[in-house]
């Protein structure tokens, strides 16, 4: 059984640190090179380590790339396959980041770890340990976690706590909290441990801990002696400032305390009103700031400084030249009252400058000087009222701190104020020593003994969470933006251990110590730790726990952001708060985004598939034990509705010790000192203890039988049903609960109906809650004092295997399952669970188990040509056949009748199971898609059986419930798709079914292109050749949709272009043979036509045609290995002539090669509007022939345009009608160099095989093609601004290091446009040229004319350049209209192939460096094509594109040529490194 693999493509600049890529241990991950990496020489390196090493996260080891094909890299791939759990990072260098080995791209892999249970099935209760008290108790106290269902239970820090008593204030982090020892004993870690290992044996409960990384409590003892390891004012003296503002504050509260201002209107010791908080910051205003002036720290002494400036400018020359760089203050680092300084070289070359009108020294100086203090007074004033606006803030955030603090009816209303730490006015941002007076610690501020004063931790709203806002640089503490902790002071890490030895070893230690005794970590504040720190230490708590589970709470307010700690870190889980849901809609949306796929979700029919990002795996709580009871913020009853709703999540899920319970306050993780009751004083008849124990159970049975898929709807405002169901039985369990979010406003629900599709299985579970004295209202909850207790009044009852809350109307024995839900009141909820239909479990069972083994054997009886039917055809294709294009209402037409137009969308729907896609509904709502497939493919023979495979699978796929129709009709679909492909690949040549991703989505443009249409028959052929030709015999579309079926599909040019890419390297040689023969009869005045339309009504207004179809006969010679056979095969002549009817091949040949040699004019046969109505009466007028003096071949005249640049102009209006916009005629630089090339081969075939080698009156045939070589530089060549070596008109030349585009042509200055026509001539025939000329030509064209997929047809920088195409375009300009500007500029594709093969041929003549190059450029080229075609829904590369490669409407979106000539190239590139 092949591994599960994932692929990443690897593409520059893509550095993605906040996407998740999450596998599992023993999958594989493979590596890619993207489009853009594909130029280069590419090295992956990884953390992950090898077989045998240490994981460190520092160290990189390089992955080996394997390379089936050494040019084609579609082919290389790196990979490995990860059995250690955590995060790993993978970077890549390419060529252009060699030398400084900096990452061109890069991201981070995950790897679950493994645990007891799956990820999923977790319920885990949190318990404040320090209410857990002495070790004896906590077995006691924990068994409630056991019976109520729970699989994990998290702890709080289990160390020795500070003086406030919070649970993450921690006073010692190597101690034991004291709370836990007995009387008699001394607790200790190993104590501890044992416990949580008995949970683990006795109970299987799993147990994560918190670790504390940002903060340790103000009494740590450690923090005397390591003050380093702390942000105080000696080693962070930019804190300062805050620091004496956070004095100014405690002496308020001190004041106030003291009844100073009772006489402003604030009582002694109190504030509790608006009023005293107003008075409270006019008073730091207007009395307390001014006493301290905090804004002297960040200011400079003006006098001093205009002093030094004085000096400065009198030993300094004046300066004319202006200065760049602005005057401003330079902070003092000690931050001292007016110590700041100013840069007095900027100054001083700011403002020594000559002055106007002043000629003594002394004055101009002064002048200076009084410019210089001027602005200097400006700049202290703006900084001044810079810190005054923070100072403001300042004063506005103690406000508002002090306002929740003592008014607020939301906050504690704590109205004590005094010097007391318990009644501080707002928490403090220092811990320090307290001073009898201000000014004493205005001095301490400044002294050694200031590193005694310590920040305090805290968090900031909205801030950037990977910002240390006690850095340098940051205003939060200025400012009173820190949501301070008055307990705790911020730890100081550093950079590096190197930073901090003691700080570092230390907290290792912790940490290593507690993974040690846990199953996993909480990572408290996560958000606040430094990255560097937190995973350093998890690091080595990996360690000593190689699968350790990992779980966080992040308030980034960013998914992006918490994906970068996901991945640095390597969080399993990220915790989820549900009572941040406002309504029960909020809620089902949560259970709907943190766990699972869609109901009917697609899935993928290979192990192998691309890697898709994925999103943090959440631990779902319904209740965190950092806030207030559910039943504050909503009420009791929905205690079980929203519990029961959460466990519905696919995902881990959780609660908090005392929901079970019904406690309805909030159990203070600081003010909290009460302990829990143990399951002893407990038992079952306890608030919910039951029902959670059901909701457990129920939750774990999903996760372990693959309830995978998640559906809610919401039935009412206050009703939510939930579906969790299985993709693997189809079994789905279905809950409804009726939450009571609003106490004060109940809507009551009546008519309420549950009815879906299949078999009533199971009532698995009712509830609801039930107040104890017969109504909603309790007594007045009274806390215990020596034990946590919850209401007493309430309790949730559970009822399994029947049903008392609804009725059952129908159990599914007519299909459907129908239940009346009016018994449902607000606190309760229902579970029932659904099977499929026998009738479904039929068809779902015959779906999984298709029979693939009989596809396989239907396919292996088809031909390329039944393939390119069942997968392709384009909409006019199929028209003629009687099955146009599928039309999908809402979305459009497929691309192709064929399966291949499903492919690309199923594509783009799968990964993100795209079920709302109008594909997906149109299948929901009805056949006619599969019933249009069946009947479609039974329509020919050759699908014949095809079709009989897919009814078989369709009779399943029509009886299922319609919301799984779409993922199993992907499923088939695929299945079918895959085969066929395969088996087309399989039916080419070696080099298409060995080779790369590449080199097969080249050659199915060879199956796309290549069928028998009615309405475009190849001429006939004879029946005297071995082996037969096909009946009908297929021919080459030019593209489509244009060029698809008629008279316009057939062009002797864009076939014979195409036939050696499509065709040859392909293998296909029969259906090449049968081309190059049926055109071969159509042959006449020397010319191979250039519309075909089935040879009787052919066209001869082409020149080049038949040299493409000689170069195609002798590229079939040579690739078809049949010792040149082809050359005696008969030919059947249309236009026979005096020769007899039926004449070997080379005698046709023979014929085109003496009607060029002697010469011909003739007119087109019925010339005039019937066959063209644009052009012009002399346009219909021909001439072919050769120079006898050159050998070069010509042709044509300034009305017509018998090369592939053929645009006749069309528009009246334009005054461009008859007009071609490029006649190219006389000799054109292709035709010279494809007639060189054909008579170069002929003449190596010897008498043998072609026996007419001589050419009256040219002599041999090598003759001519000497005579031809050894003047095409002479002509063409023109390597300086004095044009050619023989040249008409050299004051033409405008481009240098380039090939004339055509010789002796009507318009002359024609001849020198740079065009890309010479790639071709240097692709066939690279030797007929100086090298070096070639590849300076070669480079010339590159430089100029080459775009993202094509090659511009003129040089942007011609006057004629015109480079966006738009045929409809009705303008007065005659360069557009009508589209006249088709090959005047839009970046054509097909000629690129030429390009790339002339490239590498050249450089190969001139250097191995030149070749070395070549192979870069094409593989850089190579790479944009790729992408495309992975993109392109027509699975092709377009005809043409505008400018710079812009998107052309106009252009057909598949071309047979734009591909052949592409593949052309990966087939040379092989062959040279084979």
């Amino acid at each position: 059984m092949e591994p599960t693999t994932r692929e990443l493509s690897l593409n520059k600049g893509k550095f993605e640190e906040s996407v998740l890529y999450k596998l599992k241990k023993d999958w594989v991950l493979r590596f890619k090179l993207g489009p853009d990496c594909l130029a280069e020489n590419v090295s992956i390196f990884t953390n992950y380590p090898p077989a045998g090493c240490e994981y460190h996260r520092t160290s990189y080891h390089p992955l080996p790339w394997h390379c089936p094909s050494q040019h084609d890299k579609t082919s290389h791939t790196a990979q490995l396959t990860v059995l250690l759990p955590g995060s790993f990072h993978f970077y890549f260098t390419t060529t252009s980041t060699l030398p400084t080995h900096t990452p061109a791209g890069g991201g981070h892999f995950l790897v679950d770890p493994e645990l007891v249970y799956p990820l999923d099935s977790i319920i885990c209760q949190t318990v404040l340990s320090k209410l857990l008290g002495p070790l004896p108790t906590w077995k006691d106290k924990l068994e409630v976690a056991h019976r109520s269902g729970y699989n994990m239970v998290h702890f709080t820090p289990i160390q020795a706590l500070g003086a406030s008593n919070s649970a993450y204030s921690l006073a010692d982090q190597h101690q034991l909290n004291k709370t836990f020892s007995p009387a008699s004993s001394q607790a200790t870690f190993a104590d501890v441990e044992e416990i949580v290992a008995s949970l683990r044996s006795d109970w299987g409960l799993l147990s994560i801990c918190d670790i504390v990384l940002n903060h340790t409590a103000n009494e740590t003892p450690w923090l005397a002696e390591q003050t380093e390891a702390t942000y105080n004012l000696l080693n962070c003296p930019h804190l300062r400032p805050a620091f004496i503002l956070d004095r100014v504050v405690k002496r308020l509260a001190a004041d106030t305390g003291a009844g100073v201002w009772v006489g402003k209107g604030i009582p002694k010791g109190e504030i509790s009103s608006p009023a005293h908080i107003n008075v409270c910051k006019t008073l730091l205003h207007t009395f307390y700031l001014p006493k301290v002036n905090i804004p002297e720290l960040f200011l400079l002494d003006i006098d001093k400084t205009v002093e030094s400036f004085t000096e400065k400018i009198k030993e300094t020359p004046e300066n004319s030249e202006s200065c760049g760089e602005e005057m401003k203050i330079i902070q003092d680092p000690e931050y001292r009252r007016n110590m700041s300084t100013i840069n007095l070289d900027v100054a001083v070359a700011k403002y020594n400058k000559p002055r106007d009108n002043i000629n003594q020294e002394e004055e101009r100086i002064q002048a200076c000087v009084a410019q210089f203090q001027q602005d200097l007074i400006c700049l202290v004033s703006s900084k001044h009222s810079e810190v005054m606006a923070h100072l403001s803030q300042a004063v506005e955030n103690v406000g508002t701190g002090a306002a929740y603090q003592h008014v607020d009816p939301h906050g504690p209303r704590l109205t004590a104020v005094s010097v007391r730490e318990d009644q501080e006015l707002v928490a403090p941002y220092f811990t320090c020593p307290d001073l009898p007076t201000l000014e004493e610690e205005l001095e301490l501020a400044h002294s050694p003994e200031g590193a005694h004063c310590m920040a305090h931790n805290g968090w900031v709203m909205g801030d950037d969470p990977l910002r240390n806002f006690a850095l340098p640089g940051s205003n939060v503490y200025l400012r009173r933006e820190l949501v301070a902790w008055g307990d705790s002071v911020k730890l100081r890490f550093g950079n590096k251990p190197e930073d901090s030895p003691f700080l570092w070893r230390y907290m290792t230690e912790y940490v290593v110590q507690t993974a040690r005794i846990f199953d996993g970590l909480r990572l408290d504040n996560c958000h606040s730790t430094p990255l560097h720190v937190a995973s350093f230490m998890l690091d080595q708590a990996r360690k000593v726990r190689p699968n350790l589970y990992v779980s966080a709470e992040l308030f980034t307010g960013s998914e992006a952001k918490d994906n970068m700690f996901v991945n640095c870190l390597g969080i399993t889980s990220l915790i989820r708060e549900g009572m941040a849901a406002w309504d029960s809609h909020e809620l089902g949306r949560m259970v709907y985004k943190y766990g699972g796929d869609p109901v009917g979700s697609f899935k993928w029919t290979s192990s192998t598939q691309k890697i898709a990002p994925g999103t943090a795996h959440a631990l779902f709580v319904d209740w965190t034990h950092d806030n207030p009871s559910p039943v504050e913020k909503r009420s009791v009853q929905d205690m079980l509705p929203s519990a029961a709703l959460v466990s519905m999540a696919a995902c881990a899920v959780g609660s908090n010790r005392g929901y079970d319970e019904l406690v309805p306050h909030h159990i203070h993780v600081v003010q909290e000192d009460r302990p829990y009751a143990g399951w002893s004083a407990l038992g079952d008849s306890t608030g919910m203890v039951v029902a959670r124990r059901e909701l457990s159970m129920l939750h774990q049975k999903l996760a372990r039988e693959g309830f995978s898929e998640v559906f809610v709807d919401q039935m009412s405002r206050d009703v939510v049903a939930i579906t969790r169901h299985s993709p693997t039985d189809r079994r789905s369990v279905i809950m409804v609960a009726f939450t009571h979010f609003f106490p004060d406003n109940v809507i009551e629900t009546s008519g309420l109906k549950l009815e879906v599709e299949g078999r009533l299985t199971e009532v698995l579970l009712e509830g609801k809650m039930v107040c104890k004295s017969g109504t909603d209202k309790c007594e007045k909850f009274v806390q215990a004092k020596e034990v946590i207790n919850g209401l007493d009044c309430w309790s949730a009852e559970v009822k399994t295997g029947s049903a008392d809350l609804v009725k059952i109307i129908s159990d599914g024995a007519d299909g459907r399952v129908r239940i009346d839900l009016d018994g449902l009141t607000p606190g309760s909820f229902l579970v029932v669970e659904i099977e499929p239909q026998d009738l479904h479990k039929q068809a779902i069972s015959s779906l999984r188990n298709v029979d693939t083994d009989r596809l396989a054997s239907i396919v292996r009886e088809m031909t390329l040509l039944d393939i390119q039917f069942a997968l392709f055809q384009c909409d006019q294709e199929g028209q003629e056949l009687g099955f146009g294009s599928y039309n999908v209402p809402g979305w459009g037409e497929l691309h192709y009748c064929g399966l291949a137009g499903l492919v690309p969308v199923l594509d783009c729907m799968r990964p993100s199971n795209d079920l709302g896609h109008p594909l997906a509904g149109n299948l929901r709502s009805g056949d006619w898609l599969v019933e249009f497939i069946s009947t479609r493919l039974a329509s020919q023979p050759g699908t014949v059986q095809l079709a009989g495979w897919f009814s078989s699978a369709f009779s399943s796929l029509k009886v299922l419930p319609r919301f799984l129709v779409p993922r199993y009709f992907d499923s088939v679909i695929m299945a079918a798709s895959a085969a066929l492909q395969q088996q087309a690949v399989s039916l080419m040549s070696p080099f298409i079914s060995t080779g790369s991703d590449f080199v097969k989505k080249l050659a199915m443009g060879s199956v796309i292109h290549t069928s028998a249409v009615p309405s475009a028959p190849l001429p006939p052929l004879s029946p005297a050749l071995s082996p037969p030709p096909s009946h009908p015999s297929p021919t080459l579309a030019a593209g489509l949709p244009h060029f698809s079926t008629g008279y316009m599909r057939s062009w002797g040019r864009d076939t014979f272009i195409s036939l050696r890419g499509m065709l040859l390297v392909t293998g296909r040689f029969l259906e090449a043979r049968d081309i190059i023969l049926g055109y071969a009869g159509t042959l006449r005045h020397g010319l191979i036509p250039n519309l075909l339309d089935g040879g009787k009504n052919a066209r001869f207004n082409c020149r080049d045609a038949v040299w493409w179809w000689l170069r195609a006969i002798l590229d079939y010679i040579e690739m078809a290995e049949d010792a040149g056979q082809i050359m005696k095969d008969p030919v059947v002549r249309l236009y026979p002539g005096e020769e007899e009817t039926v004449q070997p091949l080379e005698d046709v040949v023979s014929e085109a090669l003496a009607v060029h040699a002697t010469g011909l004019q003739f007119r087109e046969r019925n010339a005039g509007v019937k066959i063209d109505e644009h052009m012009k009466d002399e346009g219909f007028n021909n001439q072919i022939g050769v120079d006898k003096e050159t050998g070069f071949v010509f042709g044509g005249n300034i009305s017509n345009c018998g090369t592939w640049m053929d645009k006749m102009g069309s528009s009246a209006q334009a005054g461009n009608k008859g007009d071609p916009s490029s006649p190219r005629d006389g000799s054109a630089v292709e035709i010279v160099g494809l007639s060189y090339s054909c008579l170069r081969d002929l003449a190596r075939l010897g008498g043998e095989v072609y026996r007419h080698q001589e050419v009256a009156p040219l002599g041999t045939l090598t003759t001519w093609a000497d005579r031809i070589k050894d003047n095409f530089d002479k002509y063409f060549w023109v390597g300086s601004k004095s044009g050619a070596e023989v040249d008409k008109k050299p004051e033409f030349t405008n481009k240098i290091l380039i090939y004339k585009d055509t010789l002796n042509s009507g318009n002359l200055f024609t001849d020198y446009q740079l065009r890309p026509n010479y790639a071709i001539t240097l692709a066939v025939a690279p030797d007929i040229t100086d090298p070096h000329h070639a590849w300076a030509a070669l480079k010339t064209m590159q430089e100029s004319l080459l775009g993202p997929l094509g090659l511009a047809t003129l040089d942007p920088t011609d006057w004629a350049y015109r480079g966006d195409y738009d045929n409809s375009n009705c303008s007065s300009d005659r360069t557009l209209a009508h589209g006249a500007n088709y090959h005047q500029g839009p970046e054509w594709v097909w000629p690129v192939g030429f390009f790339l093969r002339a490239l590498l041929k050249v450089g190969k003549l001139v250097g191995e460096p030149e070749y070395q190059s070549a192979v870069s450029v094409a593989n850089s080229v190579l790479a944009r094509h790729y992408s495309h075609l992975c993109s392109s829904p027509w699975l092709g590369l377009p005809e043409l594109t505008n400018s710079k490669g812009a998107f052309c409407r106009d252009s057909n979106p598949i071309q047979a040529w734009s591909m052949a000539t592409l593949l052309d190239t990966l087939y040379d590139m092989d062959r040279e490194t084979a």
